[in-house]
């Protein structure tokens, strides 16, 4: 729903009065055109409440998003979600897509939530040689990230500032350094993504994606989705 959230958020959605039907405003579906990517407002298996979102990919790169509109207007802000997978997966997959810039519309230029293996989250971008955030090759920046847990719900929060060139993530409440980029070198564990981007990383975020993509299949579950000027929490 919009205007008529709360704490100041101009996007809330916990799809409890949506089971079995569209999308509501503020939210569209994105997918890979008549091979098997989809969409479900479903009470199985709710995270929170008696109703959530499946977002399915049948992999292959075919892509399954819900594209969250409300951060297109958006300057700086907070995008708080739940969600959950049923099964470790490690690789070429994804299940948030952060679009920064103008160029950035499902494809090399889009800050990619990647799960590497042992369930590893990093950012990941193509155009940038397939750069990642942080460098979980090194054993002191890979602790300095999460995996994300499987079978149960999860609660993330992205925070970015375009005028600031600042993201930070926050997982069940807790700051995860590792992925935050700031821009600063003597700081955090970005170097290696600065240097790919000749020193400095241009914050400019256009739109968040939710959902998953990649080269397996996969079924990820989202809910109580919100976008705020103002910090959200998970509660």
């Amino acid at each position: 729903m919009t205007g008529n959230c709360a704490n100041g958020a101009i996007f809330c959605e916990t799809f409890e009065s949506l089971a079995g039907g569209q999308l509501p405003e503020g939210l569209s579906f994105r997918n890979c055109g008549g091979n098997g990517s989809s969409y479900d407002i479903t009470t199985s298996g709710a995270l929170r409440g008696n109703v959530s979102v499946d977002v399915t990919s049948p992999g292959n790169f075919c892509e399954a998003w819900l594209d969250v509109k409300a951060v297109q207007n958006l300057p700086a802000g907070y995008v708080r979600f739940y969600t959950r997978q049923a099964a470790a997966k490690s690789g070429l997959q994804w299940f948030m897509l952060v679009e920064n810039g103008p160029q950035a519309d499902s494809n090399g230029q889009s800050m990619r939530m990647r799960i590497f293996d042992n369930n590893v989250l990093a950012w990941n971008m193509e155009s940038a040689g397939d750069t990642v955030s942080p460098n979980f090759f090194d054993p002191a920046q890979r602790s300095s990230t999460v995996s994300l847990p499987t079978g149960a719900t999860t609660c993330f929060e992205l925070f970015y500032d375009n005028a600031n060139d600042l993201i930070r993530v926050w997982m069940n409440g807790t700051e995860v350094p590792g992925l935050a980029i700031d821009n600063d070198r003597n700081t955090g564990y970005d170097q290696r993504w600065l240097d790919a981007f000749g020193g400095s990383f241009n914050v400019d975020v256009r739109l968040v994606r939710l959902g998953w993509h990649g080269s397996a299949g996969n079924t990820m579950k989202y809910d109580d989705i919100v976008v705020s000027p103002n910090r959200i929490g998970c509660n």
